[in-house]
C-alpha cells in the first residue's frame, strides 16, 4: 500500500465526486465511523489505503492507525 493511496482513491477524495458521508462503489469506501475521534474510515478495496475523514480535511491512516482509532470496526471482522 502507499501511504498516499492510489489514483483512483486519491481522485475520489479530491474530485468532488466523492462524498465522505455516503456508501457506496466510490473509492475509497465507506467503513466505519468514530464518535469519539468525529471522524470516518474509507478503505480503498484497489490499493488498499485507509482514509481517515474528519470535518476538515481527509488523509491516508497506517493499518495500525486505523485499528487503534477504528477498533470497534476491527473487532466485529
Amino acid at each position: 500500500m502507499s501511504n498516499a493511496g492510489c489514483e483512483i482513491c486519491r481522485h475520489g477524495v479530491s474530485s468532488g465526486e466523492y462524498s465522505p458521508f455516503e456508501s457506496g462503489s466510490a473509492q475509497p469506501a465507506r467503513v466505519a465511523d468514530s464518535i469519539e475521534a468525529q471522524a470516518q474510515l474509507h478503505h480503498c478495496s484497489l490499493c488498499g489505503a485507509w482514509w481517515q475523514f474528519n470535518a476538515r480535511e481527509a488523509h491516508v491512516i497506517s493499518e495500525t492507525e486505523a485499528k487503534q482509532i477504528f477498533h470497534a470496526y476491527f473487532s466485529r471482522r
